[in-house]
């Protein structure tokens, strides 16, 4: 009897027999003869539309099929059952011994073809097998279904592909990569690589969205069949942050090259500015004891002259280091403009077009008017040297306000905010990438040799950067260049200061200086030049003799003129000392190039007096009897009567 309960005897095999007649029945029943350690369990319906209805209802193991039916009607029945249950194995069990039959029902899905009254004994056996090779199918479909849901959950772009390239599977990342390309049953026409060579390929998505993907493939089966397992793995976001590290580290060394550089350029203009000191302060003490038509005069003035120009390099070599002296104040650019127009046009020949575009309400500047000087001078050379056959030069200035986005398009790490800019454009031969790249190097030029010094650029560059600017080059070989240079506006008062103390300038004296300097040249220099102009000199290689001399010292030392950093003791630490053992003690502070010692950032304080080397000895008399004369200014002040 059927029970008609919906369930799988886990113990045995459950078999549904489409059978009319009921001793057949028996015949099967007897000999499918018992297995207690897997029996079979055996129901039976008359026809086939009954037992599609007992499938639909019930779970079954195999189906045993009767064709003591019609032979006409074995692919319909076959075909019906399979179209209910396509997962149930089917043996046809008949009367007629027909290979062509047997044939038929095989093709049809049949899984066996048994003959009654031949094939009894073999019944159980074909059961066995039939539903042993169907759990076992069944298993293989469920791996793959497991398969399909992993592959399907993937972020990545994964196809599996026949031999012949037809697509057999692709995820919902892939048909969103790929579009219709990858229809079940299309071929893949996309390149793809070997195994185990990955490929980076750009896809422009069916979005029209371009995005850099990571190919790879290995080879597998897929039910059954050789194929290839492909994915794509979108790498857009990897190759961008892989290109910013790339110019962040671009960035870095080349920070740190022009920090090297710049710190060689400044050494050695500190070291080159004593011998310059020597150099002319000697020159300068010989001229003065000769008349001009002497025959040597005119052989000192020329090596006067050649230290001076040694003396505008070393300068130059300061500004890009950043440690030049600066003193600034508030400068209208459109004014510094108008007022070198006259000396611009010298500079540039008549077959170049000087082109003048000034924006009116510039906003302020604050920087050494010197400086703006040589910044401009430089840019307008430089565009003038890169056109040798005329041309166009426009100067243009303007007000703008950067965001960080736009030095980030730039690979520059700068501060946001408002500036002040200055274009130099010129119409000339323009630059290759490898010549931008090395521009504000010192000493970098195109040019033919003994036609520059390679320092315009790097001039231009220290001071735009101590000014906390930036500078900026667009060019294109044969398209000319652009200079820009951002300089920021300054929040200062525009407003006039109050007027300050006329100071006497003395050509000579009479009071006491001490000099310290560690450089034996320089310090043989300054006290010649300081005795013959009248003063009473003492002097010391360092700190601590210096100590030691104004401990021995019995009378009143006036003046401190000391070099800024010396080995042990810095002339800021020194002043200090002997201010207290000399009050009124004035300080005059003197070096090759400057450091945040005496200032910060390059700006001398205004309570500090500076010298820069190289100075004549008539620079340093004057400089010492300012300082010497505001001293004096500043006691009368102190005891002039209150009230």
């Amino acid at each position: 009897m059927i029970d008609g309960v919906n369930h799988k005897d886990e113990q045995g095999i459950r078999v549904l027999l489409v059978e009319e007649n009921p001793d057949d029945e028996e015949r099967v029943r007897s000999a499918l003869g018992s297995d207690r350690n897997r029996p079979i369990r055996l129901d039976m319906v008359p026809s086939v539309p009954e037992a599609i209805h007992m499938l639909q209802e019930n779970s079954f193991d195999l189906v045993l099929l009767d064709l003591g039916i019609p032979q006409d009607r074995c692919e319909p029945s076959l075909l019906q059952l399979h179209a209910t249950v396509p997962h149930i194995p089917v043996i046809v069990l008949t009367n007629t011994d027909d290979p062509s039959l047997s044939e038929r029902c095989i093709k049809a899905g049949a899984s066996d073809y048994l003959v009654k009254g031949r094939s009894e004994s073999f019944i159980a056996r074909a059961i066995y097998s039939a539903a042993t090779r169907a759990a076992m199918r069944k298993a293989v479909d469920a791996s793959y279904e497991n398969i399909r849901r992993i592959l399907a959950d993937s972020h990545d772009a994964i196809l599996v592909l026949a031999q012949d390239r037809t697509v057999q599977f692709a995820n919902d990342a892939a048909h969103a990569l790929f579009g219709d390309e990858v229809a079940e049953g299309q071929r893949f026409t996309r390149p793809i690589p070997g195994q185990g060579y990955p490929l980076e390929s750009e896809v422009v998505r069916p979005d029209q969205e371009k995005v850099v993907v990571e190919v790879r493939v290995s080879e597998t089966v897929w039910y059954q069949a050789p194929a290839r397992l492909v994915s794509f793995r979108d790498v857009t976001e990897r190759k961008r942050m892989e290109e910013e590290r790339q110019k962040l580290e671009q960035r870095l060394q080349q920070s740190r090259k022009m920090e090297a550089i710049g710190t060689l350029a400044g050494g050695v203009a500190h070291d080159f500015n004593n011998l310059l000191t020597t150099i002319l302060g000697h020159a300068d003490l010989a001229l003065s004891e000769l008349r001009p038509h002497d025959p040597l005069y005119e052989d000192l003035m020329e090596i006067k002259r050649a230290g001076e120009k040694a003396a505008g390099l070393t300068r130059q070599l300061l500004s890009f280091s950043r440690k030049e002296t600066r003193s600034p104040q508030l400068l209208d650019l459109n004014t510094v403009l108008r007022d070198m127009h006259k000396m611009l046009r010298r500079l540039v020949p008549e077959d170049i077009e000087l082109v003048v575009d000034l924006q009116e309400n510039l906003w302020p500047l604050y920087m050494d008017p010197s400086q703006m000087d040589q910044v401009i001078i430089n840019l307008v050379v430089n565009a003038r040297d890169a056109m040798p056959d005329g041309g166009t030069l426009t100067i243009e200035t303007t007000n703008v306000e950067l965001d960080r986005a736009y030095f980030k398009d730039r690979g520059l790490e700068e501060e946001p905010g408002k500036f002040v800019l200055l274009a130099v454009t010129d119409t000339g031969v323009g630059m290759t990438e490898a010549v931008r790249s090395r521009m504000f190097e010192p000493f970098f030029t195109t040019k033919s040799r003994g036609t520059g010094t390679g320092l315009g650029l790097a001039t231009v560059f220290g001071i735009v950067k101590q000014n906390r600017g930036y500078v900026w080059a667009y060019s294109e070989p044969g398209h000319g260049t652009t200079m820009k240079v951002y300089l920021p506006r300054t929040s200062r008062d525009t407003g006039e200061g109050g007027g300050s103390d006329l100071v006497l300038v003395r050509p000579t004296g009479s009071e006491t200086v001490l000099v310290v300097e560690d450089n034996d040249a320089v310090r043989k220099l300054t006290t010649a030049a300081l005795r013959r102009f009248g003063y009473r000199v003492l002097d010391a290689p360092n700190g601590e003799e210096a100590l030691d001399v104004a401990r021995a010292f019995r009378g009143h030392i006036h003046l401190l003129l000391t070099d800024v950093i010396m080995p042990g003791m810095s002339g800021k630490a020194l002043s200090a000392r002997l201010g207290a053992w000399h009050p009124g003690l004035r300080t005059l502070y003197m070096s090759g190039y400057t450091e945040n010692v005496i200032m910060r950032k390059g700006v001398v304080p205004r309570d500090i007096h500076y010298i820069q080397k190289p100075f004549s000895p008539a620079a340093l008399a004057r400089k010492v009897g300012e300082v010497l004369e505001l001293g004096i200014q500043s006691a009368r002040r102190e005891q002039a009567p209150t009230g």
